[in-house]
């Protein structure tokens, strides 16, 4: 169960096709129960196997935001007609999953887990009001989340949160993770003379452009960085989802659009060659946003170093000062403190990529999804 699937592209969707396309190489039968459109895009097969999976996708009757939709038929015609052993729901905190959620622990003996991949209250549960919001919320998500048979930790440091929302009962540890073809090796030299980079020092970003993702930080510490370093060009690769104008803009009124490069939605070879230019990830979202950061993996199994914001994904996957560096959301002066370190250090980005390629090769797909067999067959046995 996930609000979005194939064929769109995101650090979500792409993880759970990569998972569900080894579980089926693994013989498993794999059935996907998903929305049929995002934003404008309407997907006229509603029906479709692809890599070995069954896609089944419903008709959306409406939808405020990322949590709140309702697909018609998913739950009679969808998850009710087949004989499912395990139901794996992704996202905590959506009614449509509390209704199918409810309806199958009454009507089935299915199995049912979630991997909550995010909070959407996160960034605002330091208010007041979004604190009083946040506890309302809970009161009604609770009790449902008690039916989950169990719950998936994405990182290590998400377990309080899951159970503060009802999930309680065995709680496993399955990180998100990338594909083994992230570690091929590849030519770029193309690439470099497609977008300028040849001779430069590269920093780049892997991901949607929205203004939660923060790169006008980025932006707005290019020009003191550059009266040092010249030579720098920030690669932005990643859809524009209705950031790009506003940045450009500020590119141009900070003086740096020559120093920057918006590459948009890259293949997934383009997207290996843009890494491999690169010697610095920057990851500044900002907090409550980010529960793992697949992009910074990828970026981190290519031998980029990240700088990140200080949140529970980057928190999980770096040690500041060890294999990367992480900062304030909102603090320039520390953001470019410690982009011109890196940038000056070269022994601390040679020393911190051997750490990261050694770590990122733990996150391959094969051996997460050897994992998620073994809870699939846990929970069977109970």
């Amino acid at each position: 169960m996930i609000p979005y699937f194939h064929p769109f592209k995101d650090g979500l969707e792409n993880n759970c096709l990569y998972l569900a396309t080894e579980l089926a190489k693994r013989g498993h039968e794999i059935h996907v129960f998903t929305s049929d459109r995002r934003g404008g895009e309407v997907l006229k097969v509603k029906y479709e196997f692809y890599n070995g999976i069954h896609i089944h996708r419903y008709h959306t009757l409406f939808r405020y935001g990322y949590y709140f939709f309702y697909n018609i038929g998913m739950l009679h015609n969808g998850v009710l007609r087949h004989d499912l052993d395990i139901l794996h729901f992704h996202n905590l905190g959506t009614p449509q999953w509390d209704a199918i959620l409810l309806a199958t622990r009454l009507l089935k003996k299915t199995k049912c887990l979630n991997t909550p991949h995010g909070d959407f209250f996160a960034r605002i549960e330091k208010s007041f009001i979004g604190k009083i919001i946040k506890a309302v919320y809970r009161l009604w998500e609770f009790p449902f989340n008690r039916l989950y048979h169990a719950g998936v930790q994405i990182n290590k440091l998400q377990g309080e949160r899951l159970q503060y929302y009802g999930l309680r009962k065995n709680l496993f540890y399955i990180p998100d993770g990338i594909p083994s073809e992230r570690f091929k090796k590849i030519d770029n030299s193309e690439f470099l003379e497609r977008y300028g980079l040849k001779g430069k020092f590269v920093i780049c970003n892997l991901g949607r452009l929205l203004p939660y993702k923060g790169l006008d930080q980025i932006v707005k510490i290019l020009p003191d960085i550059l009266k040092q370093h010249p030579e720098i060009v920030f690669l932005s690769m990643g859809s524009d989802r209705g950031d790009l104008p506003r940045l450009k803009n500020l590119a141009k009124e900070f003086g740096v659009e020559k120093n920057i490069v918006f590459a948009g939605e890259v293949s997934e070879d383009d997207k290996l060659r843009g890494l491999d230019a690169s010697r610095i990830f920057i990851f500044p979202s900002q907090p409550g946003t980010e529960f793992f950061g697949i992009g910074m993996l990828e970026g981190m199994a290519r031998g980029v170093v990240p700088i990140a914001t200080r949140q529970e994904g980057p928190n999980f996957l770096l040690k500041d000062g060890k294999n990367g560096m992480l900062f304030d959301y909102g603090n320039l002066s520390e953001l470019k403190q410690k982009l011109l370190f890196m940038v000056e250090h070269p022994e601390f980005i040679e020393t911190a990529k051997k750490q990261n390629l050694e770590l990122a090769s733990s996150f391959v797909n094969e051996k997460i999804a050897e994992r998620l067999e073994e809870v699939y067959g846990e929970l069977l046995k109970e």
